[in-house]
């Protein structure tokens, strides 16, 4: 897997030409989230830093993706009562070790370390 483009500071983009589907990339982006209930879902998340990934499809004008699509996850790194910058960046490394079995089941890819 080659690292295509970093948008933001938090944000990785990875090449998977293996994916199923017309997506040819993974965007793997780290970010904290307040505690609130879901109102897709109706269940409840706690506070903390989350790293999530979702299959894109990049053009010339930025990025595609299907909203309902099951391929994409969502993973608590750590729980927090509020945000922390210097723990963000801290769990950067965490990010990448956590998604790294799934995005090698969905795309048959490695993370890079």
């Amino acid at each position: 897997m080659r690292e295509l483009d970093k948008h933001r500071e938090h944000d990785w983009y990875y090449s998977a030409p293996s994916l199923q589907g017309e997506e040819d990339a993974l965007h793997l982006y780290l970010y904290y989230s307040k505690a609130g209930t879901s109102y897709f879902t109706g269940k409840s998340h706690p506070a903390g830093y989350y790293v999530s990934v979702r299959p894109v499809l990049l053009t010339e004008y930025g990025e595609q993706y299907a909203v309902f699509d099951d391929r994409g996850r969502r993973y608590l790194l750590e729980e927090a009562p509020r945000f922390n910058r210097r723990k963000l960046e801290a769990l950067h490394g965490t990010a990448l070790d956590t998604v790294a079995s799934y995005v090698h089941e969905i795309a048959c890819v490695e993370v890079p370390a």
